[in-house]
């Protein structure tokens, strides 16, 4: 059987460069509260549309279209790890404040305390100069309250205000961000195989790919409008190599636009925008 025809066209197009950062792709750091169906935005940069979130204003959380609240594949998934620990790491800091103003508290309010009577400051600047038996009984009295509200805080923000990101704009605003692509894959960008020009051309990366078993070539991501050109489509872009159209974009709408995924934003920065004749092979 004849292997099948694939149909190859050159077309001028217009590409954009992006990566996955929250400038670029729209979304936002934000802490998670429990079960309530609002997060608390961390962001204030403006994005590459041109809007902006005001922080620690309660925005809507949604769930994704597989009914989740949350992005995660399984319970050991990195990502859960990373946003739960980030959530531990706020909730000891909470933690940490609410011990010390329960002591200042507890020593304010109480009547004949010491520190009631001498005032906070003075008893620890006294208890600095007495050497090491002050800064003991400085302790003594400091440490239940960092102890208790440490660990109690760490629990809770672990458990209940994980930080993940949030879509902030377009019709997914709101609910998490996964990373992936409209196909379901992780962005890329594009690798040429181990023994191409392109490759020769940085001979000192040949030896990490052997290494890191990278021989063969890879097709960076490609966002595009599907009317125009459908999942699959492989694209040649001059200076940028083979791409797949993997993913749609908000921005990109129309024949002859793309948007093409860089690993940095410094790198995508440099690409900008470009216009240029490109070979399309049709899915």
């Amino acid at each position: 059987m004849p292997p099948a025809m694939v149909l190859e066209t050159h077309e001028y197009i217009h590409t954009t460069a992006y990566c996955n950062c929250g400038l670029c792709c729209g979304w936002e750091w934000g802490i998670t509260l429990g079960t309530l169906p609002v997060y608390l935005p961390l962001s204030w940069k403006r994005r590459a549309s041109g809007q902006r979130s005001v922080p620690f204003r309660p925005r809507r959380r949604r769930a994704l279209p597989n009914g989740k609240d949350h992005p995660y594949e399984h319970r050991l998934d990195p990502q859960r790890i990373s946003d739960h620990a980030r959530g531990a790491a706020l909730g000891l800091g909470i933690g940490l404040a609410g011990g010390l103003g329960a002591l200042a508290c507890r020593h304010s309010l109480l009547p004949g305390s010491q520190l009631l009577r001498k005032g906070s400051i003075d008893v620890l600047a006294k208890s600095a100069r007495t050497g090491k038996r002050g800064w003991k009984s400085a302790q003594k009295a400091i440490m239940p309250y960092l102890s208790i509200g440490g660990v109690a805080g760490t629990i809770v923000g672990g458990k209940m205000l994980p930080i993940r990101k949030y879509w902030a704009e377009t019709s997914l605003a709101g609910m998490p961000y996964t990373g992936h692509t409209a196909t379901g894959d992780r962005p890329r960008t594009p690798r040429p195989g181990l023994l191409s020009i392109q490759s020769l051309r940085s001979p000192w990366t040949v030896p990490l790919r052997i290494v890191t078993f990278q021989w063969g070539a890879v097709d960076g991501t490609i966002a595009a409008d599907t009317d125009h050109l459908p999942f699959g489509t492989r694209v040649f872009v001059p200076g940028y190599g083979w791409g797949k159209v993997a993913d749609r974009g908000s921005m990109v709408a129309g024949p002859g636009r793309v948007d093409l995924f860089h690993s940095s934003h410094e790198a995508a920065l440099r690409w900008g925008k470009k216009s240029m004749m490109a070979k399309i092979q049709w899915a």
